[in-house]
């Protein structure tokens, strides 16, 4: 995970939130977030203080909500490039260099953190491809 990404985490949650964190070998964890530093993400798990690194986190989220339908959550690659008036390539591109990328026919469900990033991103700098 990324210090921009994990920038972008921690204004986002707040202190005893529940969080989903999912680890670059596939595996989660659900839990409580404590806090975030450059060392790691700390959180509760069953009243037992976790640490990890932040290079073996995949991501952080909330826990879906049960009455969601995950077919219309998030929107595809075209219609957020054409919020911020880009190609859908080049915001792939940007995505992925953000930490934020969600892999072929998945859909982008972006926290307000994430989008000001991705917005200050595209804004900030031209891609290279």
């Amino acid at each position: 995970m990324s210090n921009t990404t994990t920038a972008a985490i921690a204004a986002d949650l707040e202190k005893g939130e529940e969080i989903v964190v999912t680890f670059v070998d596939g595996s989660t964890l659900e839990g409580e977030f404590v806090s975030i530093n450059s060392k790691g993400l700390n959180f509760r798990v069953e009243d037992r203080l976790v640490t990890r690194s932040l290079a073996k986190i995949e991501s952080v989220a909330r826990p879906a909500d049960e009455d969601e339908d995950d077919d219309t959550e998030g929107m595809t690659t075209a219609e957020l490039a054409d919020m911020f008036e880009t190609t859908a390539r080049a915001l792939r591109v940007r995505l992925r260099k953000l930490g934020l990328g969600v892999g072929k026919g998945h859909r982008y469900a972006l926290t307000d953190a994430e989008l000001a990033l991705v917005r200050s991103s595209v804004e900030g700098q031209p891609i290279e491809e």
